[in-house]
């Protein structure tokens, strides 16, 4: 991932910044935040994990490989690296997890538990060499369904562009 990032104007809230990638349930996040005074805060954190010690920020690139074993009890492989810092860390957790049907990838403004979080100007996001494995072979995330970000308006914040079978961006849109 590599983005500027600037705040939207808002008085009283910080402007986030979420980019995504899942498999199933397993969710690995880098949440960040912007102030007016152009403080960000960054971290990566993963869904039943929490936070996670890989520094990340503005610029760094990040790359990761998800594993959900289809077995119970659900085992989680995390293989997770700041190529730009130069930095890893590998681990795994036993999450009861089903075996994954969805995969995805994308930017958001949250979680949903922060209603009014308002959506940093991130730019542009690229998501390279996407690609899903199965027991039946693999599967291209971009030949799945594209979800434009649309405010309570309907008006456009950002869009994702297909690049090519394995690669796609989030483009900020919004004026």
């Amino acid at each position: 991932m590599r983005f500027s990032l600037s705040p939207s104007p808002s008085p009283i809230v910080l402007n986030h910044f979420y980019t995504f990638v899942g498999l199933g349930f397993l969710d690995v996040h880098v949440e960040m935040a912007v102030d007016s005074t152009q403080n960000v805060t960054s971290e990566l954190w993963a869904q039943g994990v929490g936070p996670i010690d890989l520094p990340v920020g503005p610029g760094d690139v990040i790359s990761g490989v998800l594993c959900l074993d289809t077995k119970p009890p659900g085992t989680a492989h995390y293989f997770l690296a700041n190529e730009t810092r130069s930095q890893t860390v590998n681990f795994r957790v036993d999450t009861g997890f089903p075996p994954a049907v969805t995969i995805d990838a994308g930017v958001t403004r949250g979680d949903g538990s922060h209603p009014v979080d308002l959506l940093a100007h991130f730019g542009v996001v690229y998501f390279d060499e996407v690609i899903a494995f199965t027991t039946s072979g693999s599967r291209s995330l971009t030949s799945g369904d594209a979800i434009t970000m649309v405010d309570e308006h309907g008006s456009t914040l950002a869009k994702p562009v297909r690049l090519n079978d394995h690669a796609f961006k989030a483009v900020y849109a919004a004026a």
